[in-house]
């Protein structure tokens, strides 16, 4: 199963995705991409040190239409299975949702959106004043 990874910031649940994968815990399971959302994020290292492909998908001051078909684009261009939502900090719509509806997983450490900041969920943006 190919398993790619969409994140926001730090990547720690990306690294221990990696890390249950080298370790066997995860068997069968490839992640060929991570995408991450800001350009100076530490998770980009994170995936070279692994040799993860990742991809930098600008957010801000992108309509989300824009940004959620280059997002889908590269999920089918790496023939992705399943996507894990690992601190991701945006809301996903249709484009890529409704192609990985039933495959996407949400990993983010709160509850959302009852701790997910000021931000509203329904609103095009961010969610947590990201």
């Amino acid at each position: 199963m190919r398993l790619a990874v969409l994140a926001s910031w730090r990547g720690t649940n990306f690294k221990a995705i990696l890390d249950h994968v080298r370790l066997g815990v995860l068997k069968g399971v490839e992640v060929p991409l991570l995408i991450y959302t800001d350009e100076e994020a530490p998770v980009r290292k994170i995936a070279e040190s692994y040799g993860v492909d990742a991809a930098f998908v600008k957010h801000r001051g992108v309509p989300r239409p824009e940004r959620e078909r280059r997002i889908a684009e590269l999920l089918a261009g790496y023939g992705v299975d399943l996507v894990a939502l690992a601190g991701y900090d945006y809301v996903l719509g249709e484009a890529v949702i409704g192609r990985y509806r039933w495959r996407a997983l949400n990993i983010h450490p709160s509850l959302l959106p009852f701790a997910g900041g000021q931000g509203d969920v329904r609103q095009e943006g961010t969610h947590g004043g990201v």
